[in-house]
């Protein structure tokens, strides 16, 4: 097995991480270690422009994206990251739905260094 499909076995079933327990992270932490360990570019934060675009968020830590689903009435959607790295912002977009009829968007925009 490849080492991103160890990493995508070890996220699976973990809703982006609301289901993950302490073992769970640790072996997820592992496998991103390994995917990094072959990462074809030779200095990959010397190479911001690889990162520019919109990503859909499968696994995150972030207690702040994690606790939007904690919320009674609320339900979390797909969670999206569009990075800009020429103004050096990242913006995180989480779709949200709850009693009929109430459905959006929740948005973050934070500045990155490196």
């Amino acid at each position: 097995m490849s080492k991103k499909s160890i990493l995508l076995s070890a996220i699976a079933g973990k809703n982006r991480g609301t289901l993950a327990n302490e073992l769970d992270k640790i072996n997820i932490l592992e496998a991103i270690t390994h995917l990094e360990d072959v990462n074809p570019t030779d200095k990959p934060t010397q190479e911001l422009e690889l990162l520019d675009g919109n990503w859909r968020l499968l696994y995150t830590t972030s207690r702040e994206l994690l606790g939007l689903n904690r919320f009674p009435v609320v339900q979390m959607g797909q969670i999206y990251q569009c990075i800009r790295t020429d103004s050096t912002k990242v913006y995180n977009i989480a779709e949200i739905t709850g009693v009929p009829f109430l459905e959006g968007l929740v948005c973050v925009a934070a500045h990155f260094n490196v």
